[in-house]
């Protein structure tokens, strides 16, 4: 899978932090990609098209990070917003535990 072809008309305008592995789904409302964290969940960064109008959701925060358990069943959001600075920034504040 790679949101290149499950998503052919995305623009992938970020440069995802390393150690994040491309999982994007066609029936997802926007590419995705995930780490494995040492308890066995998963970090998934979802990165949704950069116009509003093009998103299943426009009024949700163009990116995200989610915590999925093992069984890949969503935990949490552990932070959304329009800046993905403030997802880098999350991922470097949190880089002991990812």
């Amino acid at each position: 899978m790679s949101y290149k072809t499950e998503f052919p008309h995305f623009v992938l305008d970020v440069t995802i932090p390393d150690g994040f592995e491309d999982q994007s789904w066609h029936n997802n409302a926007c590419p995705s990609f995930e780490k494995q964290l040492p308890d066995g969940q998963y970090l998934i960064i979802w990165v949704d098209y950069a116009d509003p109008k093009d998103r299943d959701y426009s009024k949700f925060p163009r990116f995200s990070i989610d915590l999925h358990d093992t069984d890949y069943c969503h935990v949490d959001t552990l932070i959304a917003s329009d800046n993905w600075q403030d997802i880098l920034d999350f991922i470097a504040q949190h880089s002991e535990s990812i």
